[in-house]
């Protein structure tokens, strides 16, 4: 593959996610008032065992900084969609936490988002394709 070839996929995949978190961030904003980094944060929570996390694997998890998982957590806690947990022997070790409030908002903005979701991919793409596609992506993942 030439460099040329490259840059042009990674090209079409930045337009891509553009166009998708642009389309699901409307969608969570006029329904929930979430955007899609907040629905990415609810539902980390959500597939962690304990439903708790903490901010560095958190940002980890996200490919975020540890800075901007907690910008991105503020104004989650400040709404009571997630708690903190504080540890005592080490600021940086707080966990977030999902509380009621926050679970039932996920399972909603979850089925917002599924619905824009499947508008934007699972029209155009048969369910081979899709997974295909998430293969692909999958293995791109750094």
């Amino acid at each position: 593959m030439k460099q040329d070839d490259a840059l042009a996929v990674c090209e079409e995949i930045a337009l891509t996610y553009a166009g998708m978190s642009n389309a699901l961030g409307r969608a969570l904003g006029g329904h929930h008032g979430l955007s899609l980094t907040d629905l990415l944060i609810l539902r980390a929570h959500g597939r962690a065992p304990s439903g708790s996390l903490r901010r560095v694997d958190l940002a980890q998890d996200l490919r975020l900084t540890p800075s901007g998982v907690s910008r991105a957590v503020l104004p989650l806690e400040k709404l009571k969609i997630l708690k903190r947990e504080a540890n005592p022997s080490d600021a940086r070790a707080s966990r977030t936490e999902l509380t009621g409030a926050g679970t039932e908002l996920l399972d909603d903005a979850t089925q917002t988002a599924g619905e824009t979701a499947m508008r934007i991919v699972g029209e155009p793409l048969t369910a081979a394709e899709l997974s295909q596609l998430r293969g692909l992506l999958a293995r791109l993942r750094f």
